[in-house]
């Protein structure tokens, strides 16, 4: 009888637990809902094969693609100030990659090869022209493999401090296992939820699914792990390891 009791109790317990980490994953998720539905003015949607991809078009000219980072808070809205700034002279497209900001974020692995794909078929089926890329930190892979694959359609291309080094290391077999714990709808959100509480995600719960590729590796942003790509007109680097900062490349092509 005893034993039972225990056994009762145990479940219990883990039932309080379940409801609880539930209730705090609405109310992220709640946060989340209320900062989308402040952002959707004044934007479009492409909807690509794999989700929905929110856009912001503004401005006359040679049209410029902006492409934000890698990281979970990070999304077009970052990039507005820029988009400000070259609209003078650009159509600019600002664009949420997917897994980020107002797109879709679908329960799939998220590598480098798929936001190349992603970019190019957005510049030939929405932008429709040849196309100068600006690539923020770790989207900077992603745009030179895209650049790499059909120069055709790119012209100008800046990179804004790219990533050197890749942050996120540990051991791959444990990178695996968490990326399928973070996959989880429940204890994975509710982990990612706690990594949001450091400021550097966004309380979206479906968010995590492009964090955990990153985890295992899936997803990269080591530019120099590639050097046959790097062909960009620009680099320019906020700050170097003497903080100082340091630009390379031809300033009379910037797109100012």
């Amino acid at each position: 009888m005893k034993f039972f009791k225990f056994i009762f109790k145990i479940i219990m317990a883990l039932l309080k637990a379940v409801i609880a980490i539930a209730g705090i994953n609405m109310i992220f998720s709640f946060i989340e809902e209320r900062k989308h539905d402040k952002a959707m003015d004044g934007g479009n949607f492409y909807v690509w094969k794999y989700g929905r991809i929110y856009y912001h078009k503004r401005g006359h000219g040679s049209p410029v693609l902006l492409l934000h980072g890698l990281e979970p808070s990070q999304s077009g809205r970052s990039l507005d100030t820029l988009s400000k700034v070259l609209s003078g002279k650009h159509t600019v497209y600002t664009i949420d990659l997917l897994g980020f900001g107002l797109s879709d974020k679908p329960w799939i692995t998220y590598t480098n090869f798929l936001y190349v794909r992603l970019v190019l078929d957005f510049i030939k089926e929405v932008i429709g022209d040849y196309t100068d890329i600006v690539a923020c930190d770790g989207s900077a892979l992603s745009m030179l493999q895209a650049y790499n694959f059909d120069p055709a359609m790119i012209g100008k291309v800046v990179l804004v401090n790219p990533s050197r080094k890749e942050t996120i290391n540990m051991p791959k077999v444990f990178a695996l296992k968490l990326k399928k714990v973070l996959d989880l709808p429940l204890i994975g959100t509710f982990i990612y939820n706690l990594y949001s509480l450091s400021g550097a995600a966004p309380f979206d719960k479906e968010g995590r699914h492009v964090f955990a590729s990153r985890l295992s590796g899936h997803l990269t942003s080591d530019i120099t792990t590639r050097p046959d790509l790097m062909k960009p007109e620009i680099i320019v680097f906020d700050q170097t390891e003497d903080d100082q900062p340091f630009t390379f490349g031809d300033i009379g092509t910037s797109l100012i």
